[in-house]
């Protein structure tokens, strides 16, 4: 377990990401998250054995395979808007927690319907800071199409990444802003980006770090979607030997997906309650 007293830049790293492994590991904490992922990844396999059985007959997999993306479409939509509720929900649950005020999740869903139609209008305005920086960077891949040197291509990847980075760092608090202040959308937006410039490296530590305890927690994942592949397909040489094989260990996948929607439930809620911790101390600090 982390130390509670990692202190860089006057935040206390220890106590961000311990806090939020402490968090994360209840039972109260993680089922709403692993529910939701757990009805999609089954979801997904289910569409996705239904397409590979009807493999090999052209009209009906043509069908099968139209069938699913139209299925697949609400049935994403709504797994997106339970996700954003859940999302309100564990910002204000770990940002109480993080003050000491510890309550179940359940505590925090009143208070998520307050914030809702916001936060999707947070997440829409996100989206579409990403897009126009896309836009910007437009005359780059224009560029690339006459000029397809390997210098030009390297500056691209540089410069492309680079925005990308930190317009994402400079996002970074802009949920927990929206949810937990009464700020407007732009008001959030512009709060979000002086917090930013005020504590970059702090916030660039914090990512660093974050991305590191991410790769830890994603080794186990990584380790049995392997152990599964060679062990439950160590046959499969082509797309029917591939049908034959997800038939007959059906139940052993779906246990699978099972297995993977608690890992990645754990990694989003562990993330989603260090975002909420990093906010309380730089933008709620202790006196």
């Amino acid at each position: 377990m982390l130390s509670d007293d990692i202190v860089l830049m006057g935040v206390d790293y220890g106590k961000i990401f311990g806090g939020a492994l402490k968090y994360a590991f209840s039972v109260d904490k993680i089922l709403p998250m692993f529910t939701l992922y757990a009805a999609m990844l089954l979801f997904i396999l289910f569409m996705g054995s239904i397409i590979l059985d009807s493999y090999g007959a052209t009209t009906t997999f043509a069908l099968s395979l139209i069938g699913s993306i139209v299925l697949f479409v609400p049935v994403f939509v709504a797994i997106l808007l339970v996700s954003t509720f859940l999302v309100i929900a564990y910002i204000h649950n770990a940002f109480q927690h993080s003050k000491g005020r510890y309550e179940k999740l359940s505590a925090s869903y009143h208070y998520a319907k307050t914030k809702y139609l916001k936060t999707l209008g947070a997440i829409v305005i996100t989206y579409v800071v990403t897009f126009a920086a896309s836009i910007v960077l437009y005359p780059l891949s224009i560029a690339s199409i006459f000029d397809d040197s390997i210098g030009l291509l390297i500056a691209r990847v540089i410069i492309e990444n680079a925005v990308n980075i930190a317009i994402s760092l400079a996002l970074l608090l802009y949920l927990p802003i929206i949810v937990l202040e009464s700020k407007g959308l732009i008001d959030s937006l512009k709060e979000s980006f002086g917090t930013f410039r005020k504590n970059i490296k702090a916030i660039v530590i914090y990512s660093l770090i974050w991305i590191v305890m991410a790769m830890i927690l994603i080794v186990p994942l990584m380790l049995i979607v392997l152990i599964a592949i060679i062990t439950l397909a160590p046959g499969v040489t082509d797309i029917q030997s591939l049908v034959t094989t997800v038939k007959a260990a059906m139940h052993m996948f779906a246990f699978l997906m099972l297995v993977i929607a608690a890992i990645m439930a754990y990694i989003q809620v562990f993330y989603m309650a260090s975002v909420s911790y990093l906010y309380a101390q730089l933008r709620h600090p202790r006196r």
